[in-house]
């Protein structure tokens, strides 16, 4: 397995996952199929292009992907929030989604980052108990945070202290 930031040169295989993403599991991002397929190729490389974007190959297979995204302004720069978050079924429970998770923390720490928190959908107990394994504390819940098919659903949001300070913990 290997992990490492994508760049426009994956934006074939990232294309492939993210709308694979988009279709198998709708409820679980803030962008549809549909906009993700009509979005213009130069704003995805962009986004390649940013860093922010990491994968797990299996060989070539890209089988893995998550953002990680730093906040911009200096009183809020000590934090990052994770994004776009999805594993083909074939990697799940497996060295793909723990080893990305793993690096994604660690790049997050070299990139001067304290804490790293994200949104997850509140009935989407997989991702939850994963996010919990890595010590991501629930802090919030913000009720009908989408509504997908005329139906709203609450997210969680969840935090996780990488400088593992006691006081920030408590």
């Amino acid at each position: 397995m290997k992990f490492k930031p994508l760049t426009a040169d994956d934006y074939v295989n990232w294309r492939d996952i993210r709308l694979e993403a988009l279709s198998a599991h709708p409820e679980s991002y803030l962008t549809t199929h549909e906009e993700e397929f009509a979005r213009p190729r130069s704003q995805s490389i962009d986004w390649l292009a940013s860093g922010a974007l990491m994968g797990a190959f299996d060989g070539d297979s890209l089988c893995s992907v998550m953002s990680v995204n730093p906040e911009k302004s200096s009183v809020m720069a000590h934090r990052g929030w994770i994004h776009a978050v999805y594993c083909r079924p074939n990697w799940r429970g497996g060295p793909a989604s723990q080893g990305l998770m793993e690096y994604a923390m660690s790049m997050a720490r070299a990139n001067g980052l304290l804490q790293l928190e994200l949104y997850v959908e509140a009935a989407n107990a997989r991702a939850i108990a994963f996010y919990e394994r890595f010590g991501f504390q629930l802090c919030g819940r913000v009720p009908r945070a989408v509504c997908v098919a005329d139906q709203f659903r609450d997210d969680l949001h969840y935090w996780l202290p990488l400088d593992h300070d006691s006081e920030a913990q408590g």
